[in-house]
């Protein structure tokens, strides 16, 4: 029988460091947007934080190899992904202790698990609820209307309409999270990971359509509810968590019907969190989705004619 794994794997040595090192190429152009627009504070986390993940996973899969004679493949760049992956979901202005904190953690569950697809979880995922323990990463909102002080949240819950208009959104000139404000960026290499087959189209279109829908369900009176389903889907970490993290190959479903169900759950989910909570939701949602994935595949994997389910 032929072995299904949820970890994107290709005849080669080299075949998962390349599927890596495209991943980390396409997330490049909104790192280099975070920079431009926060400067050295981005310069600093971006770097940081890839650096640090990066090198402590190889080093422990080097020490691994030699001492406990494991079978830890030579080199790895996932770590840079999940690295950079960190500082993006992370303010321009988080303390350098938090986000060594959630590296150091990143690293311990790729050493102890081996592999991120041995997790049970999507590790990014886990990650960053690990940060939204810490009060201190809490006091950084969702996004900061410059003229009222409110965030954005707290704006759409009032059913008050911020004075960004859609144009903003899409072309990051807002504030925000490092690698969340850039969303037109954040589209175009989702499209790009579509064409190569690192994601499925399932868990993008579901997500994006069922967050709509329950965006245009809780929509006020007071605001255009096209603005308002926009508001939701252009700002924050949605579409950042949906793409690079919620529809990764090491945390989605392996079949299609069950990557639909876990698109759908997590667009809901960012939607009810953010309009009963005033919170992102994005990472719990993804986290929740990526628990389920596996009970999702047994229970919508397609039958063999005339079969039954074991």
């Amino acid at each position: 029988m032929k072995h299904l794994s949820s970890e994107p794997l290709l005849h080669g040595a080299d075949a998962p460091v390349s599927l890596s090192l495209e991943r980390l190429l396409v997330l490049i152009p909104t790192a280099v947007w975070a920079v431009l627009l926060f400067g050295g504070d981005a310069i600093l986390r971006i770097l940081l934080s890839t650096l640090t993940v990066l090198v402590l996973d190889n080093v422990g899969c080097f020490l691994q190899n030699r001492y406990r004679k494991g079978n830890l493949p030579r080199f790895r760049l996932r770590g840079a992904v999940v690295g950079l992956l960190i500082a993006l979901l992370s303010p321009a202005d988080l303390p350098i202790l938090l986000l060594l904190i959630a590296d150091l953690y990143a690293v311990a569950m790729l050493q102890l698990f081996r592999s991120e697809a041995n997790l049970p979880v999507s590790l990014v995922a886990l990650t960053g609820c690990l940060l939204l323990l810490f009060p201190a990463f809490r006091s950084f909102p969702l996004l900061v209307d410059s003229e009222g002080g409110a965030t954005l949240a707290e704006l759409l819950r009032a059913g008050e309409k911020p004075t960004l208009s859609m144009t903003d959104m899409l072309l990051g000139r807002m504030d925000g999270n490092m690698g969340e404000i850039a969303s037109l960026l954040l589209l175009l290499g989702g499209a790009y990971l579509l064409f190569r087959r690192q994601i499925g189209w399932q868990i993008p279109l579901a997500g994006i359509v069922a967050a709509a829908l329950a965006a245009y369900v809780t929509a006020p009176d007071t605001m255009s509810v096209f603005y308002y389903m926009g508001a939701h889907l252009f700002s924050g970490s949605f579409l950042l968590v949906l793409i690079f993290v919620t529809a990764d190959r090491t945390a989605a479903p392996i079949t299609g019907r069950a990557g639909l169900v876990c698109g759908a759950l997590f667009g809901v989910l960012v939607i009810l969190f953010r309009t009963y909570t005033g919170l992102d939701g994005s990472l719990p949602a993804a986290l929740i989705c990526s628990f389920l994935a596996r009970p999702l595949d047994y229970l919508l994997a397609p039958l063999p004619f005339g079969g039954r389910r074991k």
